[in-house]
Order: structure tokens, then sequence, then C-alpha cells
């Protein structure tokens, strides 16, 4: 199923992306308005965890896929921390098939 770094990096990428949105729509709202601050550090320590596999996938495909460091400049890697924008990571994106 995951065979290649960019199918791998695209699983990390959206397991990634549902931890951010976990951590702002479920344990910071825990946090500040039912006063449990044990969901944000579980969930933020999981969002962690998995933004560092997140870069470690990013740098398996940049290194697989010959990328050039000037591909990696800002306005190319930091869209990449947003699970909307990912597919902005992947140049020639529509040649590899979803989920």
């Amino acid at each position: 199923m995951l065979r290649t770094s960019v199918e791998r990096f695209r699983a990390i990428a959206f397991i990634e992306g549902v931890s951010y949105l976990l951590l702002l729509g479920v344990a910071m709202p825990l946090k500040y308005f039912a006063g449990f601050p044990g969901a944000v550090m579980a969930v933020g320590w999981a969002h962690g965890v998995l933004f560092v596999l997140y870069l470690v996938a990013l740098a398996e495909v940049s290194f697989s896929r010959r990328w050039r460091l000037v591909q990696h400049t800002p306005e190319h890697s930091l869209p990449c921390s947003d699970i909307k924008d990912v597919h902005l990571c992947i140049p020639s994106y529509n040649e590899f098939p979803p989920f």
C-alpha cells in the first residue's frame, strides 16, 4: 500500500493534518472552555511527533524525487504544513492516484 516515498508522505501528511484539526477543533476548546488542559497535552504531543515524521517524510520524498534546493524555498515548503495545501508540495501531483 505505502510502497513509494510519495505514498508514505501523502499518508503522513493526511494524518498530521487530521491531528492538527483535532488539536485546534477539539483539544483547544476543551482546554479553554471546559477547563481540561490534559487534552491539549495529549493531542499536542501526538501532533508534534507526527509533524516530525512529516518532516522526515518530506526529506525522503525530496531525496527520492531529486528535488533541487531551489524547490525548497519557503513558498514551496511552508504550504506543506497545512492540510489543504499539501498538494503544493509535490510537483506533478496529478500523476499520483489518490489514497
